[in-house]
């Protein structure tokens, strides 16, 4: 898979939606038959991805805690993972760029 590098928010959703569609062939033993289930599994599946990356983020900050050392490259790796994750989890949602930038006000409440 060949990404281009973006700072757009509209085009960085559609090279990662390109990169990781939920489809049959990307994901074999999903149940990819009706929209309803792929929804499903895509929800599924990216939370699955998001708290992966969140526990490679909480085990920096505990074991920082403990006297250890940050890894900042581990912390930058896992942050944009979460990153990619949502954004294609949003996808999957039938959200834009525009939608999540409008939600924002709203999330950090």
């Amino acid at each position: 898979m060949t990404m281009t590098p973006t700072t757009d928010l509209t085009s960085l959703m559609q090279v990662i939606g390109d990169g990781f569609p939920f489809t049959q062939e990307k994901y074999p033993n999903g149940d990819l038959s009706t929209p309803e289930k792929t929804l499903a599994f895509a929800v599924r599946h990216s939370s699955a991805h998001i708290a992966k990356t969140g526990g490679i983020i909480a085990a920096q900050a505990e074991n920082y805690d403990h006297g250890g050392e940050l890894d900042p490259e581990a912390l930058r790796m896992a942050t944009t993972k979460m990153l990619v994750n949502t954004l294609n989890l949003a996808n999957a949602l039938g959200m834009t760029a525009q939608d999540l930038v409008s939600l924002v006000p709203s999330a950090m409440r």
